[in-house]
């Protein structure tokens, strides 16, 4: 249509269907751009695109201007939505001799911030594994030599046989959160996997050592006190490692 200053305004309407790239390092509390790269449709031209920013009526990114206002994006937190320009350049004209943006052509960038919501994920994976790691404790607690033993069962082969059990539910579980992300490098959820392993192989050395071996120092003393008192500091003294290797280093 035409407006008021002689000129003519087009729009156009269009459905895309796009493949964004994230960085799972940080999940689940990773925060993701989803951007839309744009051109002018005659790149010989070298235009550079401008958004119309009067057109808006919002003008602080958290209201999320460029974003219909019921937009709902299932797990994920809307922060911010923006325009702004990266600088690219190129290797080859594209076959235009009049093309300049090859070198450090400022390109339109339309950004979506998005905070992925944690609630749901620690429901599904992480109460899983602190059942786990109480029947572990419990296992732990189990060791021992005075008392009613029959009340507590301990012997090795049952420490072994939960101890299968559980890290199978635990591989279903370690398994499901990949073939979910379908992630390239370690997340850091998938942290709690690993120290999950590393805790259910302590428990079953511990349980051999204090059949096999029960005069070793280790589980000697004070009837297995040493491996009951260090279960949970070793546990969370480990997550913080992983916390902050991911996070600070």
């Amino acid at each position: 249509h035409a407006t008021t200053n002689g000129g003519i305004t087009v729009g156009w309407y269009f459905d895309i269907l796009l493949r964004e790239r994230f960085d799972y390092q940080l999940y689940p509390f990773d925060v993701e751009n989803v951007w839309l790269r744009m051109w002018h449709k005659d790149i010989g031209k070298n235009v550079i695109l401008t958004p119309d920013l009067a057109a808006y009526s919002l003008s602080n990114v958290k209201d999320l201007p460029g974003l219909e206002a019921d937009f709902v994006l299932p797990g994920w937190q809307l922060v911010s939505s923006f325009f702004d320009y990266k600088v690219h350049g190129y290797q080859t004209n594209f076959g235009i001799e009049q093309f300049k943006a090859k070198d450090n052509f400022p390109e339109l960038h339309f950004n979506i911030i998005l905070k992925r919501r944690f609630l749901g994920i620690f429901v599904g994976n992480l109460m899983p594994l602190l059942v786990v790691l109480v029947v572990l404790f419990a296992l732990v607690l189990s060791t021992s030599k005075v008392g009613n033993i029959e009340i507590l069962g301990f012997n090795f082969s049952g420490v072994l046989a939960s101890s299968s059990g559980l890290l199978f539910g635990v591989l279903l579980g370690h398994t499901e959160l990949r073939s979910s992300l379908n992630a390239s490098g370690l997340v850091y959820l998938e942290s709690f996997y690993l120290i999950m392993y590393m805790m259910l192989l302590l428990v079953i050395l511990n349980a051999y050592i204090f059949c096999k071996h029960p005069d070793f120092f280790i589980v000697k003393w004070s009837d297995n006190l040493l491996a009951k008192l260090i279960f949970w500091p070793l546990f969370l003294g480990l997550i913080l490692i992983v916390t902050l290797s991911h996070f600070y280093f």
